[in-house]
């Protein structure tokens, strides 16, 4: 008997469940794994973000705000870390 034989019906259909949300849990890694970077580090990402869009001709308007809404979210990070009392 092959796997696909004895699969029950109806058993993973192929479509997604989650719908349109956000998977949450890989949210609070990306973060944990942001918190985690030095200042120096959000800022050399922020700025090649920036260079990216500066450098690309087929970014949508849409593509421009995220990636400058990244950056600003690394430089805060960065800001707000080099001010954290050590």
């Amino acid at each position: 008997m092959s796997h696909t034989d004895r699969r029950e019906p109806n058993r993973r259909s192929g479509t997604d469940r989650r719908g349109n949300q956000r998977r949450r849990g890989t949210d609070r890694r990306a973060g944990a794994l942001l918190d985690n970077e030095s200042p120096t580090e959000h800022v050399r990402n922020a700025m090649q973000l920036l260079v990216n869009a500066l450098e690309s001709d087929d970014l949508t308007p849409a593509d421009l705000t995220g990636l400058a809404e990244s950056a600003l979210a690394r430089l805060s990070l960065a800001v707000n870390a080099m001010e954290k009392p050590r």
